[in-house]
């Protein structure tokens, strides 16, 4: 399978702790990419009520929650790799 990304729409606004607005978002669906470049949604809801007044028409597509931990482990390995390139020197040459 090809890539995936999450189908997000602007449902609202809300505020945030430091009394700033912010957007809120409800996954609508799916979007994959297939290997030939292909890509097909899949909606599996609609914004309804009031947040189907609120709604644009925009779908935003974002990393899936499982890419993003992908993208930090990927981040973590290269770090740890980097680590063990790193000479330290021996404890005994440490002055205090």
């Amino acid at each position: 399978m090809g890539i995936t990304k999450d189908a997000m729409v602007k449902v609202g606004t809300y505020l945030n702790r430091q009394g700033e607005t912010k957007n809120q978002y409800k996954r609508v669906g799916r979007l994959v990419i297939k290997d030939n470049g292909e890509a097909s949604l899949k909606i599996e809801m609609l914004p309804a009520g009031e947040a189907a007044m609120n709604w644009d028409g925009w779908v935003n597509f974002w990393d899936t929650e499982e890419e993003k931990q992908n993208q930090r482990n990927r981040g973590m390995d290269t770090v740890k790799e980097a680590l063990k390139e790193t000479e330290l020197p021996p404890s005994d040459d440490i002055p205090f």
